[in-house]
């Protein structure tokens, strides 16, 4: 059915709109959607129960919904310009699926399917209704749209109807029908919300809205203003804390809506901070020339007074000192004077203390205001000095700054004076005001009459143990340091059912509670009178018996709660679900049970957090995951269960001692993580470093170094070994990457000369001056010896194929000489050993002669050449483990005896390598 317009703006058909859309406006006039429709599945009976046609529609009767006299117009009356029969969809539409979710309360509804009409749905006092459904879907709580509703209490038809809707499907409709609920109610406070110039809920007045802690998740409603040149930039509380929601403590709260011109910008960003004022009264001075002088301890009757006492306060990001003083001061109802705008030298006492001037000079030549920041007197005046996050200012007037500042010599003055028996004599003011005592009466008053102040007979039913259940009852409360005393004014005891009386009589009490705070001029007092109820247990029957078994499994449970209650709570709870909903609507301490529940959960996690720091015992680098599980455990744990974990610090510590050792290693990992890819000869001295921290590690150390991070390194070793184990076509193996070949040719020279005569018989195929240097991880690079560990060289030489017979002639160190058989020829490359780097020569028969007969001198390795060479003495020497050396020094020994005469040899000169 649809009612408005003739079908789709803008078309002449019966199309029906889609009555779940929402609204628009279009001229002076709001639509719902596109028509102002309705659903015949709306239908409901006298009760607002649902109701179905199962024989169809047979009349429809239009009528005027108000009595109005208009005067000259006449009576109000149903102007009807068409009526239509809306056309029926051409396919079936489908239904709305099922929401996941339908919380009441703070309860979540055991949803089944198919049934929509749920019976006894408990509420209590002011109440939320929340749906969880699939984005976009439309959503009625009793004609509210939206996902979420707020309640102040009991509906008057004591139902709930709700409507979730998508697309063009038909909806699926709940109807809950409410109780009020029999356990002790939740906590509730009041929230005013001033639309400051706008409007909200049709008035621009502000309105009061009560709530409970299940609501804290509920956006606030947002209001409109006809200023077409401003928007609505959220809600600010008198401490400029900014809310979107309804608060999370449940406490009376004021909130002010906060406008801003279309495209500025408001912080996004915010502080919190704690400001507190403390003045001090006058001093008793003979003339303007006198002065207070700690010298002799004397204050002159002077007394230090908190004039606004310690208070959170919400500020933009980059808030300086001064805009926080002028916050709270302007809040306060005070004045100042701040001539040169960087430093405040009067302000006002409040008016209960006179309203008189303190100024700088007031008490004496050494007194003025100062302020402390987080402890600390600051170096910066209060328009220059930036604020962060948690910072504590106490802006303070000081009578004699030279004993009472703590730190003046960082202002460029002296130390302070004396023994510090006056430093921060401010500090000693109670840190109260009347203004702050009055209000935390007040807000004291407020958690007493909010209570329901009902007992149970069988908890107490004499006046002096209702009295004492009255007095712990508000010790629980947050008192906020308010005394409070009782005073029992009447007491009826309630009276347990019999047959003839089965529900019993209740008791009833009236008492006064007194309140007050502070002492002589901040002194706040108040009182209010509270009237309560005892229950009375009905005749004992099996469901009042149950009940009270449940009653009595809870009361057992102690107070406090720990760890050791789990069997009680547990059984408590069984016995409580085992029974039939008519005896645990005679249950009265479920709150206590449930209660009970959510401290033990508390407990349990953070003993299983607590577990899980124990477990890491002494810290190694095999401990991160152990670690990181208690890290884990701990950050999944609440506020309030974070509290109750005793070793946190243990935690800390092992976080600490596992960073400590990781350190070395994160290190090695930056070197190598910052070496390049592919190594230059500009990034030996990089890769020098991070070899150098890499060796530097442990076994173990080493494992904790990444994979790719190990397999780089190494990878670029290999090409830095590739650049300096190469030089003028000779090659090394076998000694560190870091080691640096130098292969210089040499075609002249004396020990040129040597070696060509050495290699007689042979041809000298290349000569060679050997050397090694090391490249430090400083850069520096220095000579670098074998030290008789064993190196390959590998030469190049060209046509090496034409000759056989190859032999390497090696000067020594001490200047000798010895012959060295390669250990592999491969084309033109030649291997061979080595255990010192000097001069080389490679030597070789041409294949065209290996029949000539090949001269003594040089011939073969072993065969010694002697007399002088090239003007040298020569002495040569074999290889290491050559097989000729016994026949070669036995033939030398005949050709010696022969000759009649011996040879002298005398050793060739020295010539390290360099």
């Amino acid at each position: 059915m649809d009612v408005g317009q003739r079908g789709l703006p803008g078309e002449d058909n019966n199309k029906a709109g889609n009555p779940y859309l929402g609204s628009y406006t279009k001229g002076n006039r709001q639509y719902l959607s596109v028509t102002d429709g309705m659903d015949l599945a709306w239908a409901v009976d006298e009760n607002g129960q649902p109701v179905t046609f199962e024989n169809g529609v047979h009349y429809v009767k239009i009528v005027t919904a108000s009595n109005i006299e208009n005067g000259a117009i006449g009576e109000k009356s149903t102007e009807v310009n068409m009526v239509r029969v809306a056309a029926a969809s051409e396919s079936e539409v489908g239904q709305t699926a099922a929401p996941s979710a339908i919380k009441v309360d703070g309860n979540a509804l055991a949803l089944t399917e198919g049934k929509y009409i749920y019976d006894n749905v408990a509420v209590d006092g002011p109440f939320a209704v929340s749906v969880d459904a699939a984005e976009g879907v439309n959503i009625y709580i009793n004609s509210s749209r939206g996902h979420n509703a707020v309640f102040s209490g009991m509906p008057n038809h004591k139902m709930i109807r709700i409507i979730v809707q998508e697309g063009e499907k038909e909806p699926v409709i709940y109807y809950l029908n409410l109780v009020e609920s029999s356990g002790e109610p939740e906590p509730a406070a009041t929230l005013t919300l001033d639309p400051n110039g706008g409007v909200l809920g049709g008035s621009s007045e502000a309105l009061t809205y009560a709530f409970d802690a299940h609501m804290s998740h509920i956006a606030l409603p947002i209001p409109t203003t006809k200023n077409t040149n401003l928007e609505f930039a959220g809600w600010y509380s008198s401490d400029q804390k900014l809310y979107t929601t309804y608060p999370s403590e449940v406490k009376d709260l004021t909130l002010t809506a906060r406008w801003k011109e279309i495209g500025s910008e408001v912080p996004s960003d915010t502080i919190d901070v704690t400001f507190r004022l403390i003045g001090c009264t006058l001093a008793e001075l003979e003339d303007e020339f006198d002065s207070i002088d700690l010298a002799d301890g004397d204050y002159k009757g002077a007394e230090y007074v908190t004039w606004i006492a310690t208070k959170n306060y919400t500020l933009p990001e980059n808030s300086t000192v001064l805009d926080l003083f002028e916050m709270a001061l302007t809040g306060a109802g005070l004045t100042w004077k701040n001539p040169g705008g960087d430093y405040i030298t009067t302000i006002n006492a409040p008016d209960v203390y006179g309203g008189y001037e303190l100024s700088e000079f007031t008490n004496g030549n050494r007194s003025g205001w100062m302020y402390t920041l987080n402890g600390n007197h600051a170096l910066f005046g209060v328009s220059n000095q930036k604020l962060s996050q948690g910072d504590e200012i106490i802006f303070h007037y000081v009578n004699d700054f030279a004993y009472e500042v703590h730190d003046w010599d960082k202002f460029g003055g002296s130390p302070a004076l004396g023994d510090g028996t006056y430093w921060s004599k401010w500090l000693e003011a109670a840190d109260e005001t009347l203004e702050s005592n009055e209000e935390a009466v007040a807000k004291a008053k407020t958690a007493i009459e909010n209570q329901t102040w009902t007992v149970p007979m069988d908890t107490a039913n004499t006046e002096q143990a209702v009295k004492a259940w009255i007095e712990s009852e508000i010790a629980n409360l947050d008192m906020n340091g308010v005394t409070a005393i009782v005073t029992m004014d009447s007491f009826t005891p309630a009276v347990a059912g019999t047959e003839a009386n089965p529900s019993g009589t209740e008791g009833s009490f009236n008492f006064t509670v007194n309140l007050n705070k502070g002492e002589g001029d901040t002194l706040a007092t108040d009182n209010t009178q509270i009237t309560g109820t005892i229950t009375a247990y009905p005749v004992d029957n099996e469901d009042a018996a149950a009940a009270k078994n449940v009653d009595n499994l809870i009361t057992a449970i102690s107070d406090p709660v720990t760890l050791g209650d789990k069997t009680a709570i547990e059984s408590a709870r069984a016995a409580y679900n085992a029974l039939t909903q008519e005896q645990k609507d005679l249950v009265t301490k479920l709150a206590k049970l449930e209660a009970a529940e959510t401290t033990l959960a508390d407990l349990q996690a953070a003993k299983d957090a607590e577990d899980k720091i124990a477990a890491i015992g002494i810290v190694t680098l095999e401990s991160k995951s152990l670690i990181d599980t208690a890290r884990e455990a701990y950050d999944a744990l609440t506020d309030e269960q974070a509290m109750l974990v005793s070793n946190y610090q243990t935690l800390l510590t092992a976080e600490e001692a596992y960073a400590a050792l990781m350190q070395p290693i994160k290190e090695t990992e930056g070197l190598i993580n910052k070496l390049p890819d592919t190594i230059s000869t500009t990034e030996m001295t990089a890769l020098a470093k991070a070899s150098e921290a890499y060796n530097n590690l442990s076994d173990d150390e080493k494992t904790q170094i990444d994979a790719k991070l190990k397999t780089k390194l190494s990878a670029l070793q290999n090409e830095a070994a590739a650049i300096n184990h190469t030089s003028n076509g000779v090659q090394i193996s076998g000694v560190p990457w870091n080691i640096i070949l130098t292969a210089v040719p040499f075609t002249a020279g004396e020990d040129y000369e040597a070696m060509q005569k050495l290699g007689a018989g042979r041809t000298v195929l290349g000569m060679y001056d050997l050397s090694l240097q090391s490249l430090g991880s400083d850069g520096n690079i220095v000579e670098y010896q074998l030290n008789g560990e064993t190196a390959t060289i590998t030469l190049t030489v060209k046509d090496l194929a034409k000759y056989k017979e190859i032999k390497i002639i090696h000067q020594l160190p001490n200047g000798e000489y010895e012959y060295i058989t390669p250990t592999e020829i491969d084309g033109s490359k030649i291997t061979f050993v080595v255990k010192s780097l000097s001069k080389y020569a490679v030597t070789g028969k041409l294949i065209e002669t290996a029949s000539e007969t090949t001269p003594t001198t040089g011939g073969d390795q072993g065969k010694n050449p002697v007399g002088p060479v090239g003007g040298k003495q020569i002495k040569t020497v074999p290889a290491t483990g050559d097989p000729g050396y016994v026949l070669m020094m036995i033939m030398f020994l005949l050709a010696v005896l022969c000759a009649g005469g011996y040879v002298y040899c005398k050793k060739a000169r020295g010539k390290n390598s360099i």
